[in-house]
């Protein structure tokens, strides 16, 4: 789609060029626009080859002349354009359209009558479980003998919104859950769906208990362990064979190494290393907390 095509946007556009995404600054999809405020992001995205487009204000019209390749688009509230030209997008086009819209629900699945599944582009493989009043939203993939618990809610609305000056924008959410072999989501969790063209990623064999909230765009290899009551931000990514002890939280856009160990209650505001165990608010390595623990008893 050409950026002169977009309503929101064709007013503000000093290069037209055509765009197949939206997405952050770090975006891996192909010819994308995003926004920046400030002249760090604006220098990030323009060293992004994925970056096609870049929503920016009046105080940075200056890097259009440094990069004139580059497409921009000048608005008084690039945060805010951005994510009103996305909600356009969303709700009243085929933009982020993922194919078929026709659910695929194999005939070995076992379904329970008061389950809710959506009719648009799920796709439910064989030996699947889905309880009682557990929901299926659109664009859900769920892999073969995988089991979702009574009252789970696998699709549901991210939560992003943007303030402005006179009110709160709700922020769509267009991507899908993809849910791999084997993998248990435990009852009363919640998995949100990807924010743009983004798919969560629950991978293979993954057990996850009760009550635990899984964020929009979020990454869980196979084999992970996440007990309940645990709560994951948003693009986080956890690795193989970890273990996410009851009541952590992990915050946005952070990466939990492969077999690394989260102990109970931690809140992980930064990365964790392949194989490392942490504990605390906020957590550093169990070790260290365990010795510090000692110094103050």
């Amino acid at each position: 789609m050409w950026l002169s095509e977009i309503e929101s946007l064709k007013d503000y556009v000093s290069k037209d060029c055509e765009i197949d995404n939206l997405g952050p600054l770090d975006s891996t999809l192909p010819n994308c626009l995003t926004f920046a405020e400030k002249d760090f992001q604006i220098n990030r995205a323009i060293r992004n080859p994925n970056i096609a487009a870049i929503i920016i204000s009046q105080n940075h019209k200056f890097f259009m002349d440094e990069y004139p390749s580059t497409s921009w688009i000048v608005h008084p509230d690039p945060r805010m354009l951005f994510f009103k030209t996305h909600n356009f997008l969303a709700k009243m086009t085929d933009f982020y359209n993922f194919g078929s819209k026709l659910p695929q629900i194999s005939t070995k699945a076992l379904i329970d009558s008061t389950a809710y599944i959506s009719n648009i582009g799920v796709v439910i493989e064989d030996d699947v479980i889905i309880e009682p009043k557990a929901v299926i939203l659109d664009n859900v993939t769920i892999r073969r003998g995988s089991i979702i618990r009574a009252g789970a809610v696998i699709g549901s609305e991210g939560f992003q919104h943007i303030r402005g000056s006179n009110d709160i924008l709700t922020v769509l959410h267009a991507g899908r859950v993809e849910i791999g072999h084997e993998v248990e989501i435990g009852y009363s969790s919640c998995i949100d769906k990807g924010l743009y063209r983004e798919t969560t990623l629950i991978q293979d064999q993954t057990k996850i208990h009760n009550l635990v909230q899984i964020g929009h765009s979020v990454q869980i290899g196979e084999g992970t362990l996440i007990a309940s009551n645990v709560v994951i931000a948003g693009r986080a990514v956890i690795g193989d064979h970890a273990w996410i002890g009851p009541s952590v939280c992990i915050s946005n856009r952070i990466t939990i190494g492969d077999h690394s160990n989260i102990h109970l209650g931690s809140v992980v505001i930064s990365n964790v290393k392949d194989g490392e165990h942490v504990s605390g608010n906020y957590a550093i390595p169990h070790q260290k907390f365990l010795s510090f623990m000692k110094s103050i008893l």
